[in-house]
């Protein structure tokens, strides 16, 4: 089954590409649209439906274990996680959450509602009515092995790994790739490579304020109890209890969308003083939720893969290491516990408590060592 694929662009007076792809993602006919212009009645005839593809500099995303099915329960544990991840309040942002796949983690991503509006009007004028929108990261591959895939698209590096997924400009993604290795597209195979990935289901945006509705009566009896059972399960305690342990199972390895907007006065043409070293500073600052993330997310599994150890209690503050009061039956359990952990880099200081009825008490001060 054809699809229509329209890449919208991050400058507003650009062209609106549009491509009509096969059920392969092949393209079968392409055009350029002024933003004045309306899309031809006759382009992409028969397909089944279209996709917008948006700028994914606007757009932040992560992979964070997620295992509500129910919409609801699923939406109010990813308010209570984003706080540990987003620059913004988490009340201002709309939120979009990927499908459920079994044994795997869930695409969770989170963009400023007034860019989908602005979106979804460039569409409208442009007598397009979307099925689903995008972001132009997503439409990479996401590659099995350390390799991620990196491409260029208006000026911004789009960039997918194997836990990571983020479009910024070339100078931020450098810093925040690193050391990692990249495998580099080709200019000429970029526009081919998004058409390939849009045919694929995955994250829609078009979920919750600004999904496709029809309208209900609400005067049902069917949809009434439906109303009432969302509102019961958002406002259940078991339901916050459980959105709180997964918080703590979060692996933060998302760019945080604002990043570019931190460091464009250290990349500006003619800038004097530590550019450079401004810059790894302002990154650095971004990064720490990240990194606390990866230690909460180092420890459960250490701990899981450790026998006869037990987690007593978490504590994290924004200038202190994390600390973590574990309970375990012998020494031996503890140097396993912290050789699991150092091969998930992470280093841990030992200062032992006490001895209690249930076994041995140590606190572990825990430092990220990439």
């Amino acid at each position: 089954m054809s699809l229509r694929l329209l890449l919208l662009p991050l400058d507003p007076q650009a062209p609106l590409r549009c491509l009509h792809l096969d059920g392969e993602g092949r393209v079968l006919e392409a055009l350029n649209l002024a933003p004045d212009q309306s899309l031809p009645a006759g382009f992409g005839m028969g397909a089944s439906s279209t996709v917008l593809m948006v700028p994914g500099s606007e757009v932040a995303a992560c992979l964070t274990e997620l295992p509500a099915r129910d919409p609801a329960q699923a939406l109010a544990a990813a308010k209570l996680m984003l706080p540990d991840r987003a620059a913004e309040a988490v009340e201002g942002l709309h939120i979009a959450i990927g499908p459920l796949q079994v044994g795997k983690p869930r695409l969770l991503a989170w963009v400023k509602p007034e860019a989908m509006r602005q979106w979804l009007d460039r569409a409208a004028q442009q007598g397009v009515d979307p099925d689903r929108v995008m972001p132009d990261y997503l439409a990479l591959p996401q590659p099995d092995s350390a390799v991620a895939v990196v491409a260029e698209r208006g000026g911004q590096w789009l960039v997918r790994g194997a836990a990571m997924a983020f479009s910024a400009e070339p100078a931020v993604a450098r810093q925040v790739l690193g050391e990692r290795a990249f495998e580099w597209t080709a200019e000429h195979e970029v526009e081919a490579l998004l058409a390939v990935g849009a045919s694929v289901p995955g994250l829609d945006l078009l979920q919750g304020d600004f999904s496709r509705r029809t309208d209900v009566d609400t005067r049902q009896p069917g949809v009434r109890r439906l109303m009432l059972l969302s509102a019961l399960v958002l406002l259940s305690p078991l339901l916050l209890v459980l959105a709180d342990a997964l918080r703590y199972h979060v692996a933060a390895r998302g760019l945080q969308r604002d990043a570019a907007a931190l460091a464009s006065p250290f990349l500006q043409p003619g800038t004097t003083g530590e550019g450079p070293g401004a810059l790894a500073s302002v990154l650095e600052r971004r990064l720490q939720p990240a990194r606390a993330g990866l230690l909460r997310q180092a420890l459960f599994d250490s701990i899981a893969a450790t026998p006869g150890t037990r987690l007593e209690v978490l504590q994290y503050g924004q200038d202190e290491p994390l600390q973590a009061t574990v309970v375990h039956a012998t020494p031996v359990q503890l140097q396993q516990l912290t050789e699991a952990l150092q091969q998930r880099h992470a280093s841990a200081r030992e200062q032992p408590e006490a001895a209690t009825t249930d076994g041995l008490v140590t606190r572990l001060s825990l430092e990220y060592a990439p």
